[in-house]
């Protein structure tokens, strides 16, 4: 399996290593679930993902490890959910990471520093790149 949509369901939580043996997944989607927090050990085994979408869901947390395994990330989709603030180290080391969207969540000037993102995730990332509700 190289894409996997399991969106539009109710899914409200995933076992740590749900995907551990699909190692070939490059796509996965999501989105339109019921998720509220993202913990790092649910996507072990998917390291030649691709992208990520986690959108229209009920996301408050995501661990601060949950990217890192994935070196080829270069889609990742949180928007519409509910998230406040994002550790700017969530997205160190994805060198590939092209788009990012967070709009349609709950930050405010005070808890979003998008300069922190950029430089975590790939110092060569636009600032046209990075979708939010301003842009």
């Amino acid at each position: 399996i190289i894409d996997l949509y399991l969106d539009n369901n109710v899914i409200t939580s995933i076992e740590k290593n749900t995907f551990e043996k699909m190692s070939s997944l490059l796509d996965l989607d999501l989105s339109v679930n019921r998720l509220k927090s993202i913990n790092y050990e649910v996507f072990r085994g998917l390291q030649d993902l691709s992208t990520i979408v986690l959108s229209e869901n009920e996301i408050e947390t995501i661990e601060p490890d949950t990217f890192k395994r994935f070196m080829f990330l270069q889609y990742i989709h949180l928007d519409s959910n509910r998230l406040t603030s994002l550790d700017p180290n969530l997205f160190v080391g994805l060198y590939f990471l092209k788009y990012l969207y967070i709009f349609d969540n709950y930050f405010d000037s005070n808890n979003l520093d998008l300069n922190l993102i950029k430089v975590a995730s790939n110092e060569n990332i636009n600032d046209e790149l990075i979708e939010t509700e301003e842009n």
